[in-house]
């Protein structure tokens, strides 16, 4: 069930990403992505996703798969976390044209536990397809590491305003809303 729903999540997410790519890209720019890579990453994340969708399904590279899923999950989650940590609410295009809503502690607790789902896959799970066996080389340490990398990574993709102070939400003209033009 795990490994299906993985499955079914990052491809529905990379399929209604690459529908919708100027409103994934206007949603990256919300969440403070640089204007100049909105639209690459528009391009990228979805391919990533795709992939890893594509390497969830067979059992020799389904806990590489997961990894990557845990990675990217990881990523997505920091970014959600800075812009909550800063009382920002901007509208989640996670699963592009499919849906969209405003972050908050659900989104995070979504991907958190879609976290634990690419884990207990990349662990090998019993059952789960591609499980490493008991003599896998620490394995399991190098999911963890990934893991914990990737979640540092997330927090810290995007820097933190003048002494983690919220940053001023910008409008369409580069000014922060409510300033005089």
């Amino acid at each position: 069930v795990l490994f299906r729903s993985l499955v079914a999540v990052s491809a529905a997410a990379a399929g209604g990403k690459a529908a919708a790519r100027d409103r994934f890209a206007r949603s990256l720019a919300d969440f403070g992505a640089p204007l100049p890579l909105a639209r690459p990453l528009a391009v990228l994340v979805p391919v990533a996703e795709a992939i890893v969708a594509a390497m969830l399904v067979p059992a020799a590279t389904a806990p590489l798969g997961a990894a990557a899923a845990m990675l990217l999950l990881a990523v997505f989650t920091g970014a959600i976390g800075w812009n909550l940590a800063r009382g920002r609410h901007p509208a989640c295009a996670c699963f592009g044209a499919l849906a969209g809503s405003a972050i908050g502690a659900g989104t995070v607790a979504r991907n958190l536990a879609l976290i634990a789902a690419a884990a207990i896959v990349a662990l090998g799970a019993p059952g789960a397809p591609g499980a490493p066996d008991a003599g896998d080389g620490g394995w399991g340490s190098v999911v963890v590491a990934i893991a914990a990398a990737a979640t540092v990574t997330g927090a810290l993709a995007w820097p933190a305003g003048p002494r983690g102070r919220p940053e001023p939400e910008v409008g369409a003209a580069g000014l922060p809303v409510g300033a005089p033009a």
